[in-house]
């Protein structure tokens, strides 16, 4: 038996107002690329593509033959045998041959995605050659196609992403579409004639070679470029709907303008050292520094800290509560693992250290069948960022030492191992604080609120 991979179609609603949305853009795509180029050249012509679709879905024979075919998806894609789809591939080629060297001012690719655990692509980068074998890369048509339609719509939508700003020449052109989730779709590719003075030109371009040589590179590059552009949005987002002055508005907006400005001209570089921890450097701590800014306009206090529920996953920009009466509570039997979290709010301009250690429980301050964890964001390939690697804290003193950065909230994840207690209730407090600074004892529960010791049972 073989189980292919599905997305789960239950969970995705498409309303009419959403494909009436995705109409309208293509409409509007369609009729500005007319103004600069004309004739699809690709219409018909023979294209060859690696490695073999293995959607099943929407896998038949016409994959071969279908892509440049002038027939766009109607339903939802994945699930219509007009879409050419792959499952968990690294990056795949579509290599259109048209037949001679052409003039070619722009691409096509349509695609769809936002729903049932189908990313966007991350990247589509186009190659063009004269003989099938020595390529050039004229450029990424997912960030020429946000430069001329914004950012990547939120929810389920079909997108044509299509530029007019080519200026090169070529009888092959090559897409390299690289997923960034489990499953990449496509149902339609174009490539539309230049002016003819493009075939007495060079085709311009970075030579590319072994593809794999720049896997890295364009993936790396494609990551950061979708993780500024989130984090940005989601800032701005934060911002806009605080509760606050139009002024105060205004000047985090305008900051957030030249954070964007600084995330452009400092990338990072694209190279195996690369590690996807947050923030990607300077500029893009920036971003957070702003955050943090909002949260003092806010009224919140240089360190915050709340108990979260312990599974569900942490917030990247999230405004800290103003109280929280949530005590941590542990029910546990000898030899047992169980876990507790604790999030915690910086707001002030720089980074702060922190200690962590309790108070009351036996062997405070620092108990030895407790292990305590400085939690890391980190980007995931679905380009969500996540809390998830726990790397152990440094133990500092009578605590355990934690770094706060400034507009990111920063999770501390306790292990609790009871071996050897006796059995009853154990009760205490986590204390948190860095030096010179008031410190912050938690939970706060009010008296009655909710129990205040950890259970430890037979």
């Amino acid at each position: 038996m073989t189980t292919v991979d599905r997305p789960n179609h239950r969970r995705a609603t498409v309303t009419r107002s959403t494909w009436a949305f995705a109409l309208a853009i293509m409409f509007l795509s369609t009729s500005a690329l007319a103004k600069e180029t004309s004739q699809n050249m690709a219409l018909g012509k023979k294209y060859a593509i690696s490695p073999r679709p293995g959607y099943t879905p929407c896998t038949d024979p016409q994959d071969t033959t279908q892509l440049p075919d002038g027939k766009l998806t109607e339903g939802y894609f994945w699930t219509q045998k007009g879409t050419v789809g792959w499952t968990r591939p690294r990056y795949a080629t579509i290599t259109v041959d048209l037949g001679r060297p052409e003039p070619i001012g722009g691409v096509s690719f349509r695609t769809a995605a936002g729903a049932a655990g189908v990313c966007w692509p991350a990247i589509v980068r186009i190659q063009v050659s004269d003989d099938g074998k020595n390529y050039r890369d004229v450029g990424d048509l997912v960030a020429m196609d946000h430069d001329r339609a914004g950012p990547w719509p939120k929810g389920y939508a079909v997108r044509r992403l299509a530029t007019s700003k080519l200026r090169t020449r070529g009888r092959f052109v090559r897409f390299v579409a690289v997923a960034t989730g489990p499953y990449l779709f496509v149902d339609e590719v174009e490539v539309l004639r230049g002016p003819d003075e493009l075939l007495q030109k060079e085709p311009g371009g970075q030579p590319i070679g072994d593809l794999e040589s720049h896997f890295v590179k364009w993936r790396i590059g494609a990551t950061v470029r979708h993780r500024f552009e989130n984090d940005l949005a989601a800032a701005r987002e934060a911002v806009t709907g605080a509760k606050l002055d139009e002024s105060t508005k205004k000047r985090l907006l305008d900051s957030l303008t030249e954070a964007a400005k600084a995330l452009q001209e400092n990338l990072p570089s694209p190279d195996k050292s690369f590690r996807a921890v947050l923030p990607f450097g300077e500029a893009h701590a920036r971003v957070f520094r702003i955050h943090a800014e909002l949260c003092r306009a806010l009224g919140q206090p240089a360190l915050s800290g709340w108990v979260p529920s312990t599974w569900d996953p942490a917030e990247l920009f999230i405004v800290p509560p103003t109280s929280s009466t949530t005590a941590i509570e542990v029910h546990t039997m000898r030899g047992e693992y169980r876990a507790a979290a604790l999030n915690l709010s910086n707001s002030t301009d720089h980074p702060m250290q922190v200690s962590v250690s309790f108070d009351g429980l036996p062997g405070s301050p620092t108990p030895e069948y407790v292990t305590v964890h400085d939690v890391t964001w980190t980007d995931t390939i679905e380009g969500r960022p996540v809390a998830a690697a726990l790397p152990e804290a440094k133990r500092e003193g009578m605590g355990w030492s934690i770094n706060v950065l400034p507009g990111l909230t920063a999770q501390v994840w306790f292990t609790f191992h009871v071996k050897s207690l006796p059995a009853g209730k154990h009760g205490g407090r986590i204390v948190v604080g860095p030096q010179k600074t008031p410190r912050l004892n938690l939970p706060h529960p009010p008296p009655g609120c909710c129990p205040k010791k950890k259970q430890l049972a037979d």
